[in-house]
């Protein structure tokens, strides 16, 4: 029996991972292809990260970059829940936040439209998975 927990075990860590994965890809081609063309901040620690990334630009001799703003927003937030939440939510959620992060940086962005409300469809598209992912992520990580 303990053979078939840890295979189960793996499995839905593989599982998470991938989604992590995923994640990042989507995240990062949310923020590369229309919010930052579009000149769309989006919500929560990604849009504060993107507002850090604007006023360094603007106002600094160095530019803090979105996907490095995004990871060190969350250092705090990764504290928290590795002593309030679980050990398993924390690393699952530093995963997650790395893909992001990576991906975000490893893309660039491109111009693939000027028109700010095809930007703002799309990119609503992705905060949607956000959304669902965020609600599927507290229903089963913890677990």
């Amino acid at each position: 029996m303990d053979d078939v927990q840890r295979l189960i075990k793996r499995h839905q860590s593989i599982g998470k991972i991938s989604t992590a994965f995923i994640y990042g890809i989507l995240v990062s081609v949310a923020m590369n292809f229309f919010w930052t063309p579009g000149h769309i901040y989006s919500s929560g620690i990604t849009g504060l990260a993107q507002l850090v990334t604007t006023l360094t630009e603007r106002h600094l001799a160095f530019t803090i970059s979105t996907a490095l703003g995004l990871f060190l927003l969350n250092v705090p937030l990764f504290i928290l829940a590795w002593r309030k939440i679980s050990h398993q939510f924390a690393v699952y959620t530093m995963i997650t936040v790395f893909m992001a992060s990576l991906m975000i940086k490893m893309l660039h962005p491109v111009h693939l439209t000027t028109d700010d409300r095809v930007c703002d469809l799309w990119g609503c598209g992705q905060r949607v998975w956000d959304w669902v992912s965020l609600e599927k992520r507290d229903l089963h990580w913890g677990s």
